[in-house]
């Protein structure tokens, strides 16, 4: 579907889940938007609506660019699809024509939302934006036809004063329709023969008479229920089966104007003996029935049903209804009776459909928005509009008291009190007046500032300060800031940290309320509050963290924040909806997640960021923490990948078929089963040239490769058993990757069955072919040529990344980074030894036994197990190092080769660009890029790290990955191909010079495009 801001690229841009966005299909038959032709003021009814928007976005939905901008939805509330091509949204009444769609279509029931930011973006298969933003003191607002005077919705001649992420629209609301009520009208048969059932040479499996095309004028009429000797609920007799038959056909029309308004479906039955029941068709129930398939024209129930709970009605919700159309649809039921002379029968069938319809034509304001969902039931009128939340100073001292403005304007009536309530620490509230009398630190008297101050002898030094404000018109209604709307997914108040001046080591302080510290440490968790990097987080619930961390005496942490209050990490990054608060207890260097995830992300392989933190809990010291990211969809976005993808979270070797399902923890898409993952598993499962052609086709191989390559470097060996992702580009280009996490136990750290986590001595030696274990790295290391891309995707990053024995000290990677770090964390790592005794472990207990200084860890790691890894691995002493290719040739020489400008299906998709490799080496290209011009900036596209072309073979980048296989599929007899894509923009049929060109910005080699291939 096209649809402007689609439900993928909307989820892109949510603060959380609870912001997650789709496309979702609504009956919203009454009441439609009335039409005004401009000129001569014609009203008519039209389905294509503004439906919701939000006017002063502060915290709600962002854009691409992560900004909280203005947004419009529209609701296409009829059964066709709709081209918005052309059509116009305005905010002026007099400039009609202010913002033309694009070509975009909206399907029945479906939602877009456009932003309105100002920034204009218009490209179709992007998120829209408007030329203009919505003012939150009201203004005019209108849908325009395409001929620039016909407006099908508007807000006129304004909406009335916004508040702060509240949405404005068309109330809506569930509604239960009867498509076959009682007394429905229905027509009945009662069999002599076979003749309505599929013949036994039929391939046919649906029984005709069940089917809307069935000639039924024959048979008897009447209403429901059906059946004999029930007389209060019989509307057609068929007494005539008594002795004849068990089974009576019952067929009953039913209408449907839009099934995709259909939210739900069930079919109420009050039934004796027993029933049958299918839509168009298809079976929807069964009762007291023959087995699937065993039915006949003269079957009968298996039991008797006695008649006092056959008059009670039972449900049976239909899960799938998409054999429903518009138009006329067939309810047929096969009415069983237990035996042939049974004194009576009963068939009553209601069907009821659930709609989200709208409810009235005035518009209403929601506090809960839902852009691109049906909305909720609004309010008509809010009370005081609370805004501009404000404290000075920003960090308090111990003896600053703290000022606290707002900004309160009426809405419908005049303000009548305003109050501000706050409490320290977890002490109970304490109200006071807010006053707008210019005497309160407020600014002018009456300018709706409205100030009060916390003195400075209610709290000290490293405590929270937390405040709400309320206020109420004049007309009894009340508003709150914030507004508490949800207590489990939002804050409950504001709040700032009181400055410690005490807190001068190095590292970034981070603050940690909670009431009960004790109630963390279990999976159900409890509530708290974060204060960082000047801003502070409430109402955040926190649990227990990890596996084998759980028995840690510091133990890790799960932490999950709000919409529209997520973890600001970085300046200019995307925000994170949920943290992990890791524990640095069983690293005495304190610094091996960072360093072990500086090497995924240098080796261009998704990674977590992650950095240490002091953390203070309840103004005291709690000890030295690492923030990491979380593995969920917001990481998908701050990465740049597909969040329509599937992630999971695997904790087992993958080496089983129930290993697609148990042990396999589902991130994204937890609306479908694990069959994308089965289907993986048989995959690689094959044997041969059979699952050589499987990875290629359903592997990103260069990932996979890179992962394994950067694992390695690492020395961690605590994998794959678990500590792994599998990640699908789902509808892009269907590829598997995988991906780290848990990565402490690396550079020498290595868990063993007697010591386990707490051995104390660095393994510098540990092997290549780590994964062995798991069914996917064994097929990487078990395909000759993905052996060889692997072994020289290692020999580059020995070369670039751990460096050889000899290189001078001011060119390493990791000595520089060590010092820095352990320069940054050796203050209060030592407090934290001090407190937790995180730094005496060793001999398999967390028993005080071979105490270390962070310094003293940080010397081993570059004096004992850097060197001593250099040595095992450039010396080919390590398990499986004795097959390290040679560090690659510079300028190693990779030629173009066959390249396909005008595919025979005319399918511009379908082009390629061959690389071959001349060499009897594998070369690592990773980093190259193919271009248009012989300027490295100027490229189509950039080979990702792990991008390997084994000695003398060929690599085949696409256009389009999905399509190039598929047109490839058709030669299954001939050579598997590599592909890597998608190269940007198309290819010119000829006379295009294309350029390779190495990291070093180095041309090696180039070629003239013609119709025919190179040149």
């Amino acid at each position: 579907m096209t649809n402007g801001l689609r439900y993928d690229k909307i989820k892109l841009m949510k603060h959380s889940r609870t912001f997650a966005i789709f496309v979702v299909l609504t009956f919203a038959f009454c009441p439609f938007t009335m039409v005004r032709a401009q000129s001569t003021g014609h009203l008519t009814v039209e389905p294509v609506r503004i439906s919701e928007f939000m006017a002063v976005n502060e915290s709600g939905l962002d854009d691409e660019d992560r900004d909280e901008e203005d947004w419009i939805e529209i609701h296409n509330t009829s059964v066709n699809t709709v081209d918005l091509d052309g059509w116009f949204l305005t905010d002026d009444v007099n400039i009609l024509m202010k913002w033309a769609f694009p070509k975009v279509t909206l399907a029945p029931g479906g939602y877009l939302v456009i932003f309105a930011s100002g920034k204009n973006r218009r490209e179709s298969s992007q998120v829209l934006h408007t030329n203009f933003k919505l003012s939150g003191s009201g203004e005019y607002l209108g849908l325009v036809r395409p001929d620039g005077r016909t407006v099908v919705s508007e807000f006129s001649p304004t909406y009335p004063i916004q508040a702060p992420n509240v949405s404005y629209g068309f109330s809506s609301e569930d509604v239960e329709v009867a498509l076959v009520p009682s007394g429905a009208s229905t027509r009945a048969l009662v069999p002599m023969n076979d003749a309505l059932e599929p013949g036994t040479q039929d391939s046919q499996t649906l029984r005709p008479w069940t089917l809307e095309d069935l000639d039924d004028s024959s048979w008897q009429t009447g209403v429901t229920g059906v059946g004999y000797e029930y007389p209060e609920l019989i509307g057609l007799d068929v007494s005539g089966m008594h002795s004849v038959n068990q089974t009576v056909y019952i067929r009953i029309p039913f209408e449907v104007d839009n099934p995709s308004a259909i939210d739900t479906l069930t079919l109420r039955m009050r039934y004796e003996d027993g029933i049958i029941a299918y839509i168009n068709g298809r079976e929807v129930a069964r009762s007291n029935a023959p087995a699937p398939a065993e039915e006949t024209w003269n079957s009968g129930a298996p039991a008797y049903r006695v008649n006092r709970i056959a008059v009670h009605p039972v449900d049976y919700p239909i899960d799938r209804f998409d054999f429903l159309h518009a138009g006329t649809n067939i309810l047929a039921v096969q009415g069983l009776n237990y035996l042939v002379d049974s004194p009576n029968l009963l068939v009553f069938p209601e069907l009821l459909a659930t709609m989200h319809l709208y409810t009235g034509t005035s518009p209403d304001y929601f506090l809960f928005p839902t852009p691109g969902k049906p909305n909720n039931a609004g309010i008509e009128k809010l009370g005081p509009i609370i805004s501009d939340d404000k404290h000075y100073p920003e960090i308090p001292g111990e003896n600053d008291d703290l000022l606290i403005t707002v900004r309160i304007a009426p809405s419908f009536a005049p303000v009548d009190t305003a109050e501000l309530h706050y409490r320290v620490m977890f002490d109970n509230e304490v109200t006071v007046p807010l006053r707008d009398d210019g005497n309160s630190g407020d600014g002018q008297e009456g300018d709706r500032v409205y100030g009060a101050r916390i003195p400075a002898e209610t709290f000290g030094a490293g405590q929270m300060v937390r405040w709400s404000v309320s206020a109420t018109d004049t007309a009894g209604r009340k508003s709150q800031f914030p507004a508490f709307l949800d207590p489990q997914n939002s804050p409950q108040y504001s709040g700032a940290v009181v400055d410690d001046p005490n807190l001068v080591n190095p590292l970034p302080v981070l603050y940690w309320f909670i009431e009960n510290p004790g109630a963390a440490n279990n999976d159900t968790g409890t509530r708290c509050a974060l204060f960082y990097d000047g801003e502070f987080y409430d109402n955040l619930n926190i649990n227990i963290h990890g596996q084998s961390s759980r028995g840690f005496p510091k133990k890790s942490y799960d932490i999950d924040f709000h919409p529209g209050h997520n973890f600001k990490w970085a300046p200019g990054q995307p925000r994170a909806d949920d943290i992990n608060l890791m524990t640095t207890y069983p690293d005495k260097a304190h610094m091996r997640n960072i360093l072990a995830y500086d090497i995924y992300r240098d080796a261009d392989c998704p990674y977590h960021w992650v950095f240490p933190v002091r953390v203070q809990q309840n103004g005291a010291f709690w000890g030295t923490a690492h923030v990491m990211e979380n593995g969920d969809e917001d990481w998908l976005i701050r990465m740049g990948l597909n969040t329509e993808g599937a992630l999971y979270k695997m904790y087992n070797r993958f080496n089983s078929a129930s290993h697609a399902t148990s042990g396999a923890e589902k991130k994204t898409r937890k609306y479908e089963d694990n069959a994308d993952l089965s289907a993986l598993y048989n995959g690689i499962s094959l044997s041969g040239e059979s699952r050589r052609r499987y990875l290629y086709d359903n592997v990103d191989v260069a990932q996979v490769v890179n992962f394994l390559a950067a694992r390695a470097i690492t020395g961690d060996v605590d994998c794959c058993h678990k500590n792994y992702y599998f990640y699908r580009d789902t509808g892009v280009s269907n590829e598997w990757q995988m991906w780290p996490w848990d990565v402490d136990l690396s550079f020498g750290r290595v868990w063993n069955s007697s010591e386990t986590y707490w051995n104390e001595n660095l393994i510098p030696n540990t092997g290549l072919f780590v994964g062995q274990n798991n069914r996917l790295p064994a097929a990487i290391f078990g395909t000759p040529e993905m052996r060889q891309m692997y072994l020289r995707r290692i020999r580059t990053l020995m070369d670039e990344i751990l460096m050889a024995p000899g290189t001078p000290e001011e060119e390493l990677y990791f000595e520089p980074r060590i010092d820095m770090l352990a320069a940054m964390i050796a203050p209060d790592a030592a407090l934290d030894a001090a407190k937790w005794r995180s730094n005496a472990w060793g001999n398999g207990s967390t028993a005080s036994c071979c105490p270390q200084s962070l310094w003293e860890a940080a010397e081993e790691l570059k004096f004992y197990y850097l060197p001593e890894r250099r040595r095992h691995l450039f010396n080919r002493s390590a398990s499986g190092a004795n097959e390290l290719p040679n560090t690659q040739p510079a300028r190693s020489v990779i030629n173009f080769g066959a390249i396909d400008t005008n595919p025979v299906s005319g399918n511009l998709d379908e082009q390629y660009i061959q690389l071959r490799n001349l060499n009897n080496y594998a070369v690592d290209i990773t980093g190259w890029t193919l271009s248009r011009e012989q300027d490295f900036n100027a490229h189509i596209f950039t080979f990702r790290g792990g991008t390997v072309i084994p000695a003398n073979r060929t690599i085949y980048v696409a256009a389009n990955r999905v399509a190039l296989r598929s047109q490839n599929s058709s030669i299954r007899g001939g050579p598997t191909w590599f592909i890597v894509g998608d190269f940007s923009g198309r290819l010119a049929a000829q006379d295009e010079t294309l350029y390779l060109i190495d990291r070093q910005q180095v041309t090696i080699d180039s070629v003239i495009t013609t119709q025919t291939g190179r040149q």
